[in-house]
């Protein structure tokens, strides 16, 4: 089994929020925490161990990935492994390690050998959630994003994309008759208000359920202007990542799959 991001359609502008007093509702699963979600897959996982008398079953699904990309997988791990045609649709990237924090000129030459200009997109090999991901503008934020990265790790610099969203494509594929077919396809948006050109971003936010979670999140800014008043309809986009946890928005692509 495995799992391949593309770029999303942009959303209607309903379905991320809204530019009246109510907001957008969210649902209650979206409501729930994170740990009583994760509850049924714990029991499936418990109940597949023991009829297979396994608890490690899950990780054959990708034998190729470390611990089968359930935990430990690093980025840079799945771009060496892909082929030439998911190569050429990657976006262009390069790796800093931080043993000792790089010089500008070094830093400048790694990313001048890959093909890399600012902005760039900095987050670590080995992720979660989103943490750690913030788009860099120029070489002094770089340093600064660097320094204060923990000792003995890797950094991954990748071209910035401006899409309004991601797809991520859930496929498995039978190793003997090389025969695949389509799980599903979650579309993936941005958190994101819009502008009725009376209120700020941050009285948006604080009106928009989705939203607010990015005023909530630890470790996580939101990336634009607080004080900004955007006008009607303007969309303001105000993270570079699409977690949950940070309002991001999942939707059900496969309707849409099938259609077309």
């Amino acid at each position: 089994m495995n799992h391949t991001e593309l770029h999303a359609p942009t959303p209607p502008l309903c379905t991320t929020t809204a530019n009246t007093g109510s907001g957008p509702r969210c649902s209650r699963l979206e409501r729930m925490p994170k740990w009583l979600i994760c509850i049924p897959l714990a029991v499936q996982w418990l109940w597949l161990a023991v009829r297979y008398r396994s608890t490690t079953l899950p990780s054959a699904a990708n034998p190729c990935i470390t611990a089968g990309g359930l935990v430990g997988e690093g980025k840079l791990e799945y771009f060496k492994d892909m082929g030439a045609r998911a190569r050429a649709a990657t976006a262009t990237y390069c790796s800093v390690r931080t043993d000792l924090v790089p010089c500008p000129v070094d830093v400048l030459q790694i990313m001048a050998k890959a093909g890399l200009e600012f902005p760039v997109i900095a987050k670590p090999d080995l992720g979660l959630c989103g943490y750690g991901v913030q788009k860099i503008d120029d070489l002094a934020a770089l340093m600064r994003y660097l320094e204060a990265f923990p000792r003995n790790e890797v950094v991954v610099l990748q071209e910035y994309l401006s899409d309004e969203g991601e797809a991520g494509i859930f496929y498995a594929r039978d190793p003997e008759t090389d025969q695949s077919h389509l799980l599903g396809v979650a579309l993936r948006y941005y958190p994101r208000v819009i502008g009725d050109g009376v209120r700020s971003t941050a009285a948006l936010i604080d009106a928009d359920p989705r939203a607010r979670r990015l005023r909530d999140a630890p470790h996580h800014a939101a990336a634009c202007d607080l004080l900004h008043i955007p006008a009607r309809d303007e969309v303001v986009r105000l993270a570079t990542i699409g977690s949950t946890r940070v309002g991001g928005l999942y939707r059900n692509g496969a309707p849409a799959y099938r259609h077309n």
